[in-house]
């Protein structure tokens, strides 16, 4: 249930329905009314001469927007999980920044450590990023968090908990907090895309 989106508008409550992104929902006398007010451009059909060329058009994008998410006043965060979406971000961040096109001033790479956890521990992939950027990502112990916990989350902010994976990266924003970063790149998302 925590990570399965099955509708765009259905909540867990009967009657109960979520306003779905970039709509508007207007109730006057007239009755209730849900009308568009955005929707994305169409993808353009790129005519690509090779592969090598849709490499590069992709790497452009990938930096370009790199670029303008690291806008910030102070450092930014970033969580590397070692994989392939968290890592290309934090390894195109680094070297913006190595380029002088970086907009913060600082960035700073976060990742879970779960030693003990053989089948959870992506450590080795991370601590190679970190070798082959030579810089350093600091490990930081998974949060853990009880039900109680929980309940007062749901309580104060009227939403159901972070799916599992947000709970555990909670110390992440923390340690990212006390290094002074105002904003995280995660790479959550890439392999849905």
């Amino acid at each position: 249930l925590a990570a399965e989106w099955l509708s765009r508008d259905e909540s867990f409550w009967q009657g109960i329905f979520r306003l779905v992104a970039a709509h508007r929902l207007v109730v006057n006398s007239s009755g209730l009314k849900i009308t568009q007010y955005w929707s994305p451009e169409p993808v353009p059909d790129f005519d690509y001469a090779n592969v090598d060329e849709f490499a590069a058009h992709y790497r452009w994008l990938l930096e370009d927007t790199t670029s303008r998410l690291s806008r910030s006043s102070a450092a930014l965060g970033c969580e590397v999980s070692g994989g392939l979406d968290s890592s290309a971000l934090y390894a195109v961040a680094d070297n913006l920044q190595k380029q002088g096109r970086f907009l913060s001033p600082a960035l700073r790479g976060y990742t879970l450590a779960f030693e003990g956890d053989v089948e959870a521990n992506e450590l080795a992939y991370s601590r190679a990023v970190a070798r082959h950027l030579g810089c350093n990502i600091q490990e930081v112990i998974p949060t853990r968090t009880s039900v109680d916990w929980c309940v007062q989350f749901a309580r104060r902010y009227r939403q159901f908990v972070p799916y599992p994976n947000g709970l555990m990266a909670l110390d992440i924003r923390k340690a990212a907090q006390r290094d002074g970063c105002r904003a995280l790149l995660v790479g959550v998302g890439g392999d849905e895309w």
